[in-house]
């Protein structure tokens, strides 16, 4: 219901003449005053609504880039909390193995472990900077992880020192085991307190976007005017959500995936590894992994120029991804580098598929772009994941194993030693 502003009366009943003719009367005819203070009534009722509108878009639009804010930021915190996890049991995998056979080659996941954790604390503290409640947990966290880290290297330092025994006895003691269950129990802890953040956020986005339907259905009740200027604002909101979508599956996509060839970039296979590792372990099935290259890639450059060999290094992975099992992940490691991570299979079918792949691939004449073909073979180091294997021990195997096939003379597939 429309309401006459005072002012507006006021206005109206001051405009009059003081001379004979016109003296006692209102300049303006009653109807003519009521339409008058109408259309004022209306025009301020359209402009506040406008303004209350145009309030309303930009707080709308505080809270969805406070929601992509928040949702980015959880993301990486989550990898940073994984990071410390799997840190911290990559350290303590390396001590029992050195503190149990003394077999110092076990001390490297160790200081790997370490090096991970002291990377990762301070990502995740300026990360959580804005967040108090947030910080002083990961305070109490930290301060888990300082004394899980300082105990570590105290039972290696009591081997060292010809204490080995000692060191066995705190082991069995579970005490270790005991300080990784508290820092893993307190990352599940904060990492929960971080998507309740999230969902208060996203609960927040969505009641704004249901305030949003509300608020345009009332603008249909003012006219048509505020009607289209609703419309357009609820198409230019709806524009802006479908553009953050899509320019979140893309930041996806890019984050997944190799731009050249499409397949799962370095970052992608190299995390699948780690999960396939962790999951094959846990079933006792075997994982193997196999690393290729593509045999005097220099030579295609060289020869056909670079554009033609970013065409071979696409389509030979188009062959590797038609030949290998759909469960095979097939991903670019960068350069002319492929990597194939098997799950569920041994060395010996590893060998046979990769093999496989090989002969076809040398038995293809690549048809180019540039109307000329080009004949390229591959050389590939195969290997299966043994007990006390981690991603970087699996790696470093196949590796020397292509490295190997690469000094035999090219053009094969060799088993890791």
């Amino acid at each position: 219901m429309l309401t006459t502003p005072p002012y507006g009366r006021r206005m109206a009943a001051s405009i009059s003449f003081k001379g004979p003719l016109f003296r006692g009367r209102s300049w303006l005819p009653t109807s003519a005053q009521w339409r008058c203070n109408l259309a004022i009534a209306m025009h301020l009722t359209l402009m506040a609504t406008f303004m209350a509108g145009f309030g309303f878009a930009k707080q709308a639009a505080a809270e969805r880039d406070a929601a992509v804010a928040m949702e980015l930021r959880t993301v990486e915190v989550l990898d940073v909390t994984t990071e410390l996890r799997v840190a911290a049991l990559s350290a303590i995998r390396g001590e029992r193995g050195y503190l149990l056979v003394q077999d110092t080659a076990f001390l490297a996941p160790y200081w790997e472990g370490v090096a991970k954790i002291n990377a990762s604390k301070p990502k995740l503290e300026q990360l959580i900077a804005d967040y108090p409640k947030q910080a002083e947990r990961f305070a109490h966290i930290e301060g888990r992880l300082d004394y899980h880290v300082g105990t570590m290297g105290n039972m290696i330092a009591l081997a060292h020192s010809g204490r080995r025994e000692e060191a066995l006895a705190r082991i069995a003691s579970g005490e270790g085991r005991r300080s990784v269950d508290l820092i893993l129990g307190e990352l599940d802890a904060f990492e929960a307190e971080e998507r309740r953040l999230l969902a208060e956020r996203q609960a927040a986005r969505e009641r704004m976007a249901r305030d949003a339907e509300v608020y345009e259905a009332l603008l249909s009740i003012v006219g048509v005017g505020l009607l289209v200027a609703g419309l357009w604002s609820a198409f230019v909101m709806r524009q802006s959500l479908a553009r953050e979508a899509a320019a979140r599956r893309e930041l996806e996509r890019h984050a997944t995936t190799d731009e050249l060839t499409g397949l799962a970039n370095r970052r992608e296979a190299l995390a699948a590894l780690s999960r396939l590792i962790a999951g094959e372990r846990r079933n006792g099935r075997p994982l193997s992994l196999a690393i290729l290259d593509i045999d005097h890639f220099k030579r295609i450059n060289d020869t056909f120029g670079h554009p033609t060999g970013d065409e071979v290094i696409r389509r030979v992975g188009q062959i590797a991804t038609e030949i290998m099992r759909e469960q095979d992940l097939v991903g670019r490691l960068g350069g002319e580098e492929f990597i194939v991570i098997l799950p569920d299979t041994n060395a010996t079918e590893a060998m046979v598929a990769c093999d496989r792949l090989r002969a076809i691939v040398a038995q293809t004449r690549l048809s180019l772009e540039c109307g000329q073909t080009a004949a390229v073979t591959l050389s590939a180091g195969v290997a299966q994941m043994a007990p006390g294997d981690d991603q970087g021990k699996l790696i470093a195997k196949a590796d020397a194993a292509l490295y190997r096939a690469k000094t035999a003379g090219r053009d094969r597939v060799l088993l890791a030693a």
